[in-house]
């Protein structure tokens, strides 16, 4: 009798295992990486974003496209994840306002890509759509130096 408790419980174990790494684990480990993904572009497309109008219709296309589905998977991994509050304590993630807005940053960059700069504003489009990348940093929690950011207030 005591070997068949000895494998039930262990059996128990192994499921309850299973599903806490199901429930939870894999999709904060893919909302992490899709933050991951977001750094990746955010790096790659710098000169599409800083720069709107100026590349060819195929790289602004490309860099538009990448930025916005990135926004979309952001958003759908975050509803992946039960109880999301409390689980975002556990795991240090960002509250879901942050992400939201990063979510909203992103799309405004990604549509801020194929306009050129008319030189009739104050500010040049390519400095707003940096501020959104070093915004998006900030809201994720993505680490960029002190010595690389283009704005050093981060109310700016």
């Amino acid at each position: 009798m005591s070997i068949f408790i000895t494998i039930f419980s262990g059996v128990c174990v192994f499921v309850l295992g299973q599903v806490i790494v199901k429930l939870f684990i894999d999709p904060v480990h893919g909302y992490k990486a899709s933050v991951g993904e977001v750094s990746t572009a955010l790096i790659n497309y710098t000169s599409s974003y800083a720069n709107p109008g100026v590349g060819t219709k195929e790289s602004m296309d490309e860099a538009s496209k990448e930025i916005r589905l990135l926004a979309s998977k952001l958003s759908a991994q975050v509803s992946m994840i039960p109880c999301y509050d409390k689980t975002a304590k556990v795991f240090f993630l960002p509250c879901k306002d942050n992400i939201y807005e990063a979510k909203t940053q992103l799309i405004g960059l990604s549509n801020g890509i194929h306009q050129a700069d008319r030189g009739s504003r104050k500010v040049s489009l390519g400095e707003i759509n940096m501020r959104k990348a070093e915004k998006i940093c900030d809201l994720l929690g993505i680490y960029v130096p002190e010595n690389e950011r283009m704005y050093k207030d981060k109310n700016a």
